[in-house]
């Protein structure tokens, strides 16, 4: 019985008879671009979608029906997949009660590893990105898994965080079978992978490490450039900005830290009530000139002194280009973390 992952001949969204077939054990990288499938391939694996048509098989048994098989599972989303208000420890604690007592891992170190003591008794929304990511990722230690799926595994991580996450999956890939999405190239060599190459919804190719490194360069479409950024609230929407690149730049995000905003204007977020939610349009002109209907609560113009905390993920075509664009982000604020990696 084969006691990897298999996808036959599957449907369901945008993938189109997406079939492929690895090992027990190891690492495996499904590297694509935006829109190619990863994420519905690791939620089809993880039993959570069920496929319009074909087989998806972990150690042989349909983990959309066999409840046993999916409690061997460890998933890691992109983003907590949770109320926002919900207390971290909250969140772990109930993973860590649905898993297995026999895969169960240690709470204290599952935080420890991620630095979350300091948050614990926060709601997920007073996190920022990177440390919803870290949330996400310190479920690999609650659950001691044999099938380990991560979705952007070093997504809105710092340097510290990053080489954290690539260190734990180097020691999980060891005996386990483990299975990320990304379009990060660069994160195949680091960690030696295997790759399923997605593009359109279908599997356009299957490689071994060592194929692959031969031939990355034929597969790079360019530059991820991934920041984060003190912005001048004078410098307008970065949006703008980004759009006088055209097809030079995509742009994948522009995530402002509403949370950290609000407490420099000295605005407890935590007082929030569990029905409250929190609006937030970027004006960088005159109200009187917005758009006849829109609505603004009120309008303000920011001290001088506070700058406004957003993280960037944005596709570059090249390298002449990348350059150009890191010096207007730098010439816009303060850029505090930044990261420049080939993507497929």
């Amino acid at each position: 019985m084969n006691e990897g992952v298999a996808l036959k001949d599957v449907y369901k969204y945008v993938l189109r008879s997406i079939t492929f077939e690895t090992e027990g054990k190891g690492v495996y990288v499904l590297l694509g671009p935006n829109g190619s499938g990863k994420t519905t391939v690791l939620r089809l694996t993880a039993g959570i979608l069920k496929p319009e048509r074909g087989r998806v098989l972990v150690g042989g048994r349909d983990p959309y029906r066999d409840h046993e098989v999916k409690g061997a599972i460890a998933y890691v989303a992109d983003t907590p997949l949770t109320d926002a208000f919900e207390k971290c420890a909250s969140y772990l604690s109930f993973y860590l009660q649905t898993t297995p007592r026999s895969l169960r891992g240690d709470f204290q170190e599952a935080v420890s590893y991620f630095g979350l003591e300091s948050v614990l008794k926060e709601p997920i929304l007073k996190l920022s990105a990177g440390q919803r990511k870290r949330l996400e990722l310190s479920k690999l230690l609650l659950r001691k898994a044999p099938y380990v799926l991560i979705d952007e595994p070093t997504a809105n991580l710092d340097s510290d965080g990053r080489r954290r996450t690539v260190d734990l999956v180097r020691r999980l890939s060891k005996g386990s079978l483990t299975l990320l999405a990304t379009h990060e190239i660069d994160l195949v060599n680091e960690l030696e992978a295997d790759v399923v190459v997605l593009r359109n919804g279908t599997v356009e190719g299957v490689y071994s490490y060592e194929r692959f490194a031969g031939m990355s360069d034929k597969l790079q479409r360019g530059y991820l450039v991934a920041a984060k950024l003190s912005w001048k609230p004078q410098a307008g929407d970065p949006r703008r900005l980004l759009g006088q690149y055209g097809s030079e730049v995509e742009v994948r995000k522009v995530e402002v830290d509403y949370a950290a905003l609000l407490r420099s204007l000295g605005i407890d977020v935590g007082s929030l009530e569990g029905g409250s939610s929190i609006s937030v349009v970027w004006v960088d002109t005159d109200a009187s000139q917005l758009p006849i209907g829109a609505r603004v609560g009120a309008v303000f113009n920011a001290p001088p002194d506070v700058t406004i905390p957003i993280s960037v993920e944005l596709v570059v075509s090249d390298r002449a280009t990348v350059l150009k664009l890191v010096e207007d982000l730098m010439s816009k604020g303060e850029v505090e973390d930044l990261r420049v990696s080939r993507v497929v």
